[in-house]
């Protein structure tokens, strides 16, 4: 063999057949270095792969073979640092994990050489797990259990018939990591219910002991329900017991730190949820497809809520139901379009007026099936009530400036024109409002409309009561 670790073959002897005649060969041949005790492999036969599942180039490495061994045979199994350049082949027989998910029993010959690169192990291996006798299967059962055990994702602790501790998997020792020491094999039930609560870390048990004790006991001589357990300040743990057939009990115990992390941020959040829903004036509501009340907030005036639940918004007592903008409502919801500020009016059982404005938005359930509006409603009766008085000013204003028998412009502070009477339309020779809305230079000779315009802003920066064009001559369009 070369110091690279390729095969030297005769050429006598067909490359090509040798490698037939290995593949097919029920032992695997393969080739180390050793340095420090531990094999690395520089070549293995490619029958490995039909034996043990693995490629060869998957078995390159310092301690890959060591770390597919069984672990009760990691002690007496192939002791390659005991071996001696030159001396007889050693026999070994170890369970060596299969690349399928299970162990297979093995015979290892192998020897050590002293070579010019270094110490080279070589050896065969045939896999003798059929030859194993019943009696050595049955511990591998038993090993396979416990390995099965060991990987749950859940605690596992067996309790026998007399009620003493038989064995915890890793995941148990981690679920307790804060009272580790109580779960000692061998231990009573009753004394490590009692231990628990010694440490002080089982958080219901504070402050009445005793009392827990015997509880907990009495749970677990007739197990059945799931039992919710906080241990210190930051674990949660669920708790099912069974009993087994021989009188022993299981108990399997399941973290749920992270969903109760979550339901305390839930109950935060529907806190402040509630919270601002109080502090708010405005209702927040909801709607089924059919358009009835599934929800509304606390009213801090008008209907309550029983009222409104379950009815539809035009069937609200008080509401000229019938008018146009209902009409136009009701077609703007059936084509599931959003609400932007929608105003009606509805009078109470005192004949008093209020007005309302709601806004809100479609929403669907999983399916995309429409399920129907989330909004707001704000009473705006004081604001409705500012417009009118607006509204009825404004039209006070306009009466007083058509009464006028001058021609009257009233000008905004941007130079646009936002009243004129009838007087002046008929002076200027405009009509139907057509001024409103233009800037005043309109009027205003084209020559002199950039100083008119000069003139104009120079007086609004500067404001004051004064007559205009006293004793001059003004031109106009």
């Amino acid at each position: 063999m070369a110091a690279d670790g390729t095969i030297i073959v005769s050429d006598a002897i067909d490359p090509g057949r040798l490698e037939r005649l290995v593949s097919c060969n029920p032992a695997i041949l393969y080739v180390a270095d050793l340095k420090d005790g531990e094999p690395a492999l520089t070549w293995i036969s490619d029958n490995v792969t039909r034996i043990l599942g693995y490629r060869p180039d998957e078995t390159r490495g310092p301690g890959w073979w060591r770390d597919r061994l069984h672990p009760d045979d990691r002690e007496w199994g192939p002791a390659w640092d005991q071996l001696k350049p030159g001396s007889e082949p050693v026999i070994r027989r170890y369970r060596f994990w299969h690349k399928d998910g299970a162990y297979r029993w093995l015979r290892d010959e192998s020897r050590l050489d002293q070579t010019a690169a270094g110490l080279e192990l070589s050896g065969s291996i045939v896999d003798i797990t059929e030859f194993e006798d019943v009696g050595a299967l049955v511990p591998s059962t038993h090993e396979s259990v416990l390995d099965a055990i060991e990987s749950f994702s859940e605690g596992f602790a067996l309790f026998d018939a007399d009620d003493r501790l038989v064995l915890v998997n890793g995941k148990w020792a981690e679920h307790y990591a804060l009272v580790r020491d109580a779960f000692q094999i061998g231990a009573h039930f009753d004394e490590i219910q009692k231990i628990l609560v010694a440490s002080g870390k089982i958080v219901a048990a504070r402050g009445r002991e005793d009392e827990w004790v015997q509880e907990r006991i009495a749970a677990h001589r007739d197990p059945g329900g799931r039992i919710e357990r906080q241990i210190g300040d930051d674990t949660w743990l669920i708790l099912t017991e069974r009993r087994t057939r021989d009188g022993g009990t299981v108990v399997v115990s399941s973290d749920i730190t992270e969903l109760k992390r979550r339901e305390a941020a839930l109950r935060k959040s529907e806190e402040r949820f509630r919270d601002l829903v109080e502090a708010m004036t405005d209702r927040i509501w909801e709607t089924d497809s059919d358009h009835r009340f599934t929800y509304l907030s606390p009213a801090k005036s008008g209907l309550a809520t029983d009222t409104l639940l379950g009815i539809r918004r035009w069937e609200i007592p008080g509401i000229d139901r019938d008018s146009a903008e209902w009409e136009q409502y009701r077609q703007m919801v059936a084509e599931r379009c959003p609400i932007r500020g929608f105003r009606y009016r509805w009078h109470n059982d005192k004949g008093a007026c209020r007005w309302v404005e709601i806004s809100g938005t479609p929403f669907y359930d999983d399916e995309s099936n429409f399920a129907g509006y989330r909004g707001t409603t704000t009473n705006v009766t004081e604001q409705k009530r500012a417009e009118m008085v607006v509204e009825r000013r404004e039209q006070e204003f306009r009466a007083l400036l058509e009464s006028a028998p001058e021609a009257m412009v009233v000008v905004g502070t941007d130079g646009t024109i936002v009243h004129v009477n009838t007087q002046a339309e008929a002076l200027f020779g405009y009509s139907g409002g057509e001024l409103v809305g233009t800037e005043l230079e309109r009027l205003v000779p084209t020559r002199h409309r950039d100083r008119h315009r000069g003139d104009r802003n120079a007086f609004i920066a500067k404001a004051s009561t004064r007559p205009m064009g006293q004793g001059m001559e003004l031109l106009a369009r």
